[in-house]
Parts: structure tokens; C-alpha cells; sequence
């Protein structure tokens, strides 16, 4: 069982540290251990029911009323909601309790009700890629294993391929050719899947190749395979990737190919980048640069 501290709730939930006390005083809401020094600890119960109370706050009910609900209600409660524009960040703790609990059902019920009202390409963008993002704190603060994550990236990464196959591939044999692959060591393909969905859209023929792929498979490649553009990203901070040397080689093997990178460790970036290398960091700027 993991541990949280009140600033790990606070962080991952949106409620103030000090509201979160008040809650415990006044409604006995949470009741977390301590240690011997009086700091507080919390569970991964603790936090579920915190995110769900965060979901039915900010979808109008009152902390009066739902400190009377068991930890069951609470969740059927947040099962019954119905999407309210503008307010993400609910969605997002949604699929953030799902995840903990790792519970299917209630991760892919979420997913598919945002998909369904903002379309797959918006729902990716305002509600699964800030989720990823907590997550993140959650792997930070040693609270999310393996498990976890192994459950969440499957069911994101089935569905990023499921509405990947329903474009196809263009009738336009002229149509760009981009082709989507990762370095050795990179294991993070999500925002490749979408990158490479954002093409398909734009009428791009695509080559998928995905994780771990060698420099000699692209030297490979590249004999017989010129690419209007190739497509990477740099995700994980523990891949041991070389970027500059990574940058310049696939440069070097695709000269003649547009080389689009992305990812949260490009910010490590501080080098000057090859003539043909262009840094992505939105959809919109990857579409921008095609028309262009």
C-alpha cells in the first residue's frame, strides 16, 4: 500500500492542504496515521475517496452531504456524473482514481465519455495527456507501481490503436510518408500512437515502427525507404539516450527526410540542432509545419 503525505494530496487532488484538514476536524473524513513526529500519512483509499469527492465537489454537490456517504456511494456517485464542459480537470481525477483502484471498467467508461462528447483527437489533448502528468507525480513520489502503470499504458495505448486502424491508409499514392520510431532504450510510445494518428488525419501514408528500435534497422531502412519525414520522441529520463548524438545520426541517415522530435526531455536540449530537425511541441504546430 502506498503512502502519501497532505502535500502529495493536495497535488495530485487540487484540495488545499488546509482544507483537507478542516474536513478531518469538522467531518472526520480521513483518518490518517501518523508518525512518530505527528506528520500525517495517508493511503491509497484515502486518496480515491479524496478524488472523488473532488469530481462530485466540482460538479455541484456539498461536502455536508457527502461526508455521509460510504466510500461505495461516493464511487457510484462519480460513476453517474455526466460530462460538464469545461471542467477537465474532474475527468482527469476520474481517471486518476480508476488507475489506483485499477479498475477497467471505470478507466475505459471515463475515456470513452469524453471521446464521445469531444472527439478523440480534444479528449487526448485536454484530458489524457494532463493525466499522464499526474501520474507522473504519483511515480515521483515512489506511489504508483509498476502494475499500475503497465494497466493504464494498456488500455491507453489499445485505444490509441483501435482509432488509429479506423483511418486507414490514404488512396494517394502521393500522399507524405512519415515514418514514427523510437530509440533504444525508449519504452514511452504514447504520444507517438497520437502523433502518428494527427498524420493519418493530415493524409500522411505512415510507417510504423514504435519501440527500441536500432540504428542499424534505420540504416536498413533508409536504403530503400526515403521518408518525407521521421518521426520520434524522447520521453523517459532513464532511456540513457544520447540526444545530441541520437539527433544528429538520424539526421545524418535521413538527410533528405524532415526529422520531427517531441517529448519532456527535449528541455535538456542545448545544442544547436541539424538543418532538417524540427522540435514539435503541439499538434497544432505539426500540422502548422506540414502545410507549410
Amino acid at each position: 500500500m502506498s503512502e502519501y503525505s497532505i502535500k502529495n494530496l493536495e497535488a495530485l487532488s487540487g484540495i488545499k492542504a488546509q482544507t483537507i484538514r478542516v474536513w478531518e476536524r469538522r467531518y472526520n473524513i480521513l483518518i490518517p496515521t501518523r508518525t512518530s513526529t505527528n506528520i500525517r500519512k495517508y493511503s491509497d483509499s484515502d486518496l480515491v475517496k479524496l478524488l472523488n469527492l473532488s469530481v462530485l465537489i466540482q460538479h455541484g454537490h456539498k461536502i455536508s452531504q457527502l461526508s455521509q456517504m460510504s466510500d461505495q456511494q461516493l464511487k457510484e456517485s462519480v460513476y453517474e456524473l455526466k460530462y460538464k464542459p469545461f471542467l477537465h480537470n474532474t475527468e482527469i481525477d476520474k481517471l486518476l482514481s480508476a488507475t489506483i483502484d485499477m479498475d477497467s471498467r471505470k478507466f475505459t467508461a471515463s475515456l470513452e465519455n469524453n471521446i464521445d462528447i469531444l472527439g478523440f483527437e480534444e479528449s487526448i489533448i485536454h484530458v489524457v495527456f494532463p493525466f499522464l502528468k499526474h501520474l507522473g507525480i504519483l511515480w515521483q513520489t515512489g506511489n504508483l507501481i509498476p502494475a499500475q502503470e503497465h494497466f493504464v499504458s494498456n488500455l491507453i495505448r489499445n485505444k490509441f490503436i483501435q482509432e488509429n486502424n479506423k483511418i486507414g491508409e490514404p488512396n494517394n499514392l502521393d500522399a507524405p510518408l512519415t515514418l514514427f520510431i523510437l530509440p533504444q532504450g525508449e519504452e514511452h510510445e504514447l504520444s507517438l500512437l497520437f502523433y502518428q494518428y494527427i498524420a493519418k488525419v493530415e493524409g500522411h501514408n505512415t510507417i510504423y515502427l514504435g519501440q527500441n528500435v536500432p540504428n542499424a534497422d534505420l540504416i536498413n531502412i533508409s536504403a530503400y525507404k526515403t521518408p518525407d519525414n521521421v518521426f520520434t520522441s524522447f520521453t523517459s529520463s532513464i532511456s540513457g539516450i544520447d540526444l545530441k548524438a541520437y539527433i544528429e545520426k538520424i539526421s545524418e541517415i535521413f538527410h533528405s527526410s524532415t526529422i520531427y522530435i517531441t517529448g519532456g526531455q527535449l528541455k535538456k536540449l542545448n545544442f544547436k540542432l541539424p538543418s532538417n530537425v524540427v522540435v514539435v511541441s503541439s499538434p497544432a504546430k505539426f500540422r502548422k509545419y506540414h502545410k507549410n
